[in-house]
């Protein structure tokens, strides 16, 4: 148990060609922190954005852009690596935090880009969890491959943005919803409802309830329905 929690995000840029030592090492640099802060109970009470400038290239990398928006210009005026995750610590603060990303990218990137920039990890970022694999896990879920964000956004309910997917801030405040949903325990009554509604629809031969392809939302939805639980537009 905890008495914070922090849903981290980082947007990320390939290294330069030219910078063929760090790129074959490092191969990507930070470019953008997002990140959100949950109390005890599980409450949204803060957020945290910031810019970070990469050491080994001059140019956000145009698929990069394409992917989250992020061009060079935002750029001109942000920290340096070392600074930005000095500021994030700060912001984090000494009170006991577990942090959760999705995917181990996260948590890969800032130990590389701190063992190749000679800085040292902060103390205050060591407890982490990857909620990618542990999501589908506890909800039961079917799955064939790896959940990406958005499939494990839409599948459970909630509204997902594509326009502002890929921002650290975005991203890391619909993590934030996941984590906050498996965190109190919301999962479990709405995994129940839907295999409730699976065990009367596989009479009718329905049996593809709880897969990777089926939205969990929309299974609820119609779940709440049937059940008259609620009135659906």
């Amino acid at each position: 148990m905890f008495d914070q929690y922090i849903i981290l995000d980082l947007e990320m840029n390939p290294v330069e060609k030219r910078n063929w030592e760090a790129r074959a090492l490092l191969q990507r640099e930070v470019i953008e922190i997002g990140a959100v802060r949950l109390d005890a109970s599980y409450k949204v009470v803060d957020r945290f954005s910031l810019f970070v400038k990469p050491a080994y290239s001059r140019n956000v990398a145009a698929f990069i852009t394409e992917l989250t928006g992020i061009k060079t210009f935002d750029l001109a005026r942000a920290v340096d690596f070392k600074t930005a995750l000095e500021a994030l610590s700060a912001w984090i603060g000494e009170i006991p935090a577990c942090i959760y990303s999705w995917s181990d990218n996260d948590l890969v990137q800032l130990r590389r880009e701190c063992a190749y920039k000679n800085i040292e990890m902060p103390s205050n970022m060591e407890a982490w969890v990857d909620a990618q694999p542990l999501y589908p896990a506890l909800l039961g879920i079917e799955k064939a491959k790896q959940m990406s964000l958005q499939e494990a956004t839409e599948w459970y309910g909630f509204s997902f943005d594509r326009k502002r997917a890929h921002r650290a801030l975005y991203d890391a405040e619909i993590t934030a919803k996941l984590v906050r949903a498996i965190l109190t325990g919301e999962y479990k009554e709405v995994a129940s409802r839907i295999r409730k509604y699976c065990e009367l629809e596989q009479k009718e031969s329905v049996t593809d309830c709880g897969g990777f392809g089926v939205s969990f939302g929309e299974l609820l939805r119609k779940s709440l329905k049937t059940t008259g639980e609620l009135e659906l537009a």
